[in-house]
């Protein structure tokens, strides 16, 4: 100190004698006159340590000499930074008791140093400082960056370290204002140089040295950042300085968590607890909306990658619902509006549309708009509006898939979640057309041909189908009338307007490219192809709004105007011309993978989704009505959608060359173990959830219907039991003299759910199933035991536990999915061999009540079933193989 005193004799001030310092002196110096500071006696410190050390000119100076610290190996730093951040901070606790403020103890982190309000030394500012490390230091100095400089991997370490401590990540905890990391600290070219070069994959596959060397460093930095913040009370600076990180990071790289390998962002902007968020979400959102519109074509591709991403983290996080849902609304509103409408005639309508409530839903939509003609004129480029277009699709069909029920318009009055999630859909759905509607209405154009919205066809066609806009409107006032109706029925009405509108939205197109004429248009692309999806597009919807009327013409119109829903006219029944239409649409071009334009992203999706909702919420619909019932056309369809357009022919071949055997199909297996096991095996392994992995393909649920159930369904109504017995199949003189020598031990009672002709050549299927009641009989011959039988659930003496008197077991199986679409009963006789070895199984089914043009079907899926339930049973009772 002395030495540096004597040199100041004659000279002015730091600005001669700093180029002349080492580190070690400087942080002396610093160290000096910040205990001078805290005594009270900076002031009568010698020259020139009472003047500040510390300024942005002095940095600019001393800039080489901090660099050459690098010299020292990480994890350790050189003695001069630690000088150097207690010169520029205080403690917060100290702070803030000056302030008279309060702030409980955080047991888990080390306490945050604030930057000072006045330093130590002069009138310097503490952020004017920071500015001046990051720039002179570390952006130049370290890594070379705006000056033609060198960097190597010792002096990114220490830029790795400076950065860390500035945010907060190192001891001491430094404290700075989220505007100052987000513009200062993590400027992108730092983010770039630091950050993504490093950890990203090299080129041509290759990994190059700095990849090995700093990578690692680079992620445990990157990893205490993020650390460092979340683990931080979730309060309002925090969300701030989260916001901030996040974009910063996103900035420099609109993939970078993807680049990384790392949920970097999601785990600053998703925070679990409930209302921490505080808008943090829609502000990264907003930040997002402003990068794309700023940015080139090919960069705002990936921002607009990263706002799906944060957009479905939103939706599926452990936040509130409604917040989650804004984002998505927000995010949809956003891709809309940039990928399908020209903003150059927005204008706000002179008159207030009072017609109907529900176009006020739309009203976020306005102000996106607005802010995207305040930051790019109104329009993207055509190669950002194919991606948002494809991105819009994507996202929606995303989010309506997993649309939380509890925002459901009819929420708590809903009794299963299939209709509640269907309402959800619906209600989202419905915000993206009254958004449309809404913009249109105040002047903006869509890119897509008007035509193929408002017109259809010639008039002078036989068959004129209705215009997309009328058969909303139609579908509209249809839907206010059947809310006053059952929930059965409007769930209904819901499902088929969402399957309407989700295909009125296939409608929208992102239009032609930039600079191209209709006549190029014509010549480079093929449009006739185009028109075809659309042409195919709205006659769907036409069909949609005509079957719906058919359909629901008893809660439309006058009962007395309603025919009925008998084929009296040998017309097509409403509910099979809807089966037809589904199927249709899951095997055309929009609802199918083959011939899917790009630009329409995951619409197909989307499509399936609606039409998985309408066909299952139709079915309950069509068993409420009395009028509609399932028949032989319902079954064509769905069989010939399966099984393919010869199956019908084949099956009435079929029927003509076995008109003479009339038997019902009939399967027999021999079993080498005792009948008692066999049926301990079906009673005890046989239930969910210990199904074994080879039977989940066929057998969905089984549970055992318990006596206090079987009394409860007495009660209301319904006996089961005494159903399923009474529809047993008809006895065979041997059976019935087996069955006077028997006596029944113990009764039980099983529900089973089974998959019944899945269609899952379209993806997702209609989701049909079939739900059967197991009535067992266990028998033993009568003289065999004592106690008395024929009762259900008798004493312990008399069940499975002694098994030589088990000798027979009764299985009668009846359907009863309510007689909605299948009507079929199988009975099951298990028969121990004298010798006690082996059993005898006798599978019959009866098809009585399925229509004839399905019993080949499902007799083949029959048999299917049954060699796989009962090759499962020989694995698991037995491992000797069936001998018969």
């Amino acid at each position: 100190v002395s030495g540096i005193l004597r040199s100041s004799e004659g000279n002015t001030g730091w600005s001669t004698i700093a180029p002349c310092l080492n580190a070690e002196q400087i942080g002396l110096c610093l160290h000096i006159q910040t205990l001078a500071s805290a005594s009270g006696s900076a002031s009568e410190l010698p020259e020139p340590l009472n003047t500040p050390l510390l300024t942005p000119e002095n940095i600019t100076v001393v800039s080489t000499t901090l660099r050459d610290t690098s010299a020292v190996v990480s994890p350790r730093c050189h003695l001069v930074w630690n000088a150097i951040w207690l010169y520029l901070t205080e403690n917060v606790a100290e702070g803030e008791k000056k302030q008279g403020k309060t702030e409980k103890e955080n047991t888990f982190l080390s306490p945050k140093q604030a930057l000072r309000r006045s330093l130590p030394v002069g009138s310097t500012s503490g952020e004017d400082v920071i500015k001046a490390i990051v720039d002179e230091v570390i952006v130049k100095s370290l890594l070379g960056i705006g000056c033609g400089g060198n960097t190597t991997h010792e002096r990114r370490t220490l830029a790795l370290s400076l950065v860390q401590a500035l945010c907060g990540a190192s001891r001491p905890r430094i404290g700075l204002s989220p505007s100052l990391i987000e513009n200062v600290v993590l400027q992108s070219s730092i983010v770039e140089r630091l950050f993504v070069d490093v950890v990203q994959t090299a080129s041509g596959g290759r990994s190059s040295r700095a990849e090995h060397t700093l990578k690692p460093r680079t992620l445990h930095v990157l990893n205490s950042i993020v650390d460092a913040v979340v683990s931080d009370r979730a309060d309002e600076d925090n969300m701030k300085t989260r916001l901030a990180l996040a974009k910063s990071f996103a900035r420099a790289e609109p993939r970078f968590d993807a680049i990384s390998k790392t949920d970097t962002i999601v785990s600053l902007l998703v925070v679990d607890s409930k209302g921490a968020t505080a808008g943090i979400l829609n502000d990264y959102v907003v930040f997002l909306e402003r990068l794309i519109c700023a940015s080139a074509p090919h960069k705002a591709v990936g921002y607009v990658n990263a706002m799906l991403t944060i957009g479905k983290k939103a939706v599926r996080s452990d936040n509130d619902d409604a917040e989650g849902i804004n984002i998505a609304e927000s995010i949809l509103c956003f891709l809309l509006v940039g990928a399908f409408f020209d903003l150059s005639g927005l204008s706000e309508p002179k008159t207030k549309d009072k017609k109907s409530k529900k176009r006020q839903k739309g009203r976020p939509v306005s102000i996106v708009a607005q802010r995207i003609i305040t930051e790019s004129n109104g329009a993207f480029p055509y190669q950002l509006r194919a991606a948002m277009s494809s991105c819009f699709f994507s996202y929606l069909a995303d989010v309506v898939s997993i649309v939380p029920t509890s925002l459901s318009s009819s929420g708590e009055g809903s009794t299963t979640t299939k209709s509640k999630r269907a309402v959800a859909a619906h209600d989202l759905i419905n915000f993206v057309v009254c958004a449309c509607d809404e913009l249109e209405e105040k002047g903006a154009a869509l890119y897509s041909d008007s035509s193929d919205i408002t017109a259809s066809y010639n008039e002078d066609d036989e068959d004129v189908p209705t215009p997309p806009k009328d058969a909303l409107q139609a579908m509209e006032n249809m839907l206010q009338i059947t809310s006053k109706h059952d929930e059965v029925v409007s769930n209904a009405v819901i499902a088929c307007s969402s399957l309407l509108s989700a295909l009125y939205l296939q409608l929208l197109s992102s239009g032609k490219p930039d600079g191209v004429s209709d006549d190029e248009e014509m010549m480079n692309e093929d449009p006739e192809g185009t028109e075809e999806i659309n042409d195919e597009i709205k006659e769907m919807i036409s069909d949609v709004i005509d079957i719906a009327k058919s359909l629901f013409l008893v809660v439309t119109d006058n009962d007395e105007a309603r025919g009925g829903g008998e084929n009296a006219e040998g017309k097509e029944t409403p509910l099979a011309g809807f089966a037809e239409l589904c199927i249709n649409i899951l095997s055309s071009s929009v609802g199918g993978d083959i011939g899917k334009k790009t630009t329409r992203g995951g619409a197909a999706k989307l499509i399936r989704d609606c039409v998985k909702n309408a066909w299952s919420l139709v079915l309950p619909y069509a068993h409420y009505d009395k009028g509609i019932h399932v028949d032989q056309d319902i079954m064509a369809v769905l069989v010939e959608s399966v099984c393919g357009s010869s199956a019908m022919l084949d099956e009435m071949e079929d029927e003509e060359e076995d008109d003479d055997d009339q038997s019902p199909p009939q399967l027999k297996y021999f079993i080498p173990s005792p009948t008692a096991l066999i049926c301990q095996y079906f009673k005890e392994r046989l239930l969910s959830p210990h199904l074994p992995e080879a039977l989940t393909a066929v057998v969905l649920r089984r549970e055992v219907v318990t006596l206090e159930q079987q009394q409860h369904e007495q009660q209301q109504g319904v006996d089961s039991a005494t159903m399923v017995l009474a529809q047993s199949l008809q006895s065979t003189p041997e059976e019935e003299e087996a069955e006077e020598a028997a006596e029944v031990v113990e009764r039980w009672y099983f529900r089973t759910a089974a998959p019944a002709l899945p269609l899952t050549s379209y993806g997702s299927g209609l989701g049909l199933e079939a739900n059967a009641l197991e009535c067992w009989e266990i028998q033993r011959s009568c003289g065999t035991g004592g106690g008395s039988g024929g009762g259900a659930n008798t004493a312990a003496d008399n069940n499975l536990n002694d098994d030589s008197t088990i000798t027979r077991a009764v299985v009668n199986i009846e359907n009863e999915t309510g007689r909605l679409l299948l009507v079929f009963r199988e009975t099951i006789v298990m028969e121990q061999t004298p010798d006690g070895n082996g059993t005898e199984v006798t599978k019959t089914l009866n098809l009585d009540g399925v229509p004839s043009v399905a019993c080949g079907a499902f007799v083949r899926r029959w048999k299917m079933e049954s060699e796989v339930i009962f090759h499962a049973l020989l694995g698991t009772c037995d491992r000797r193989k069936m001998k018969g």
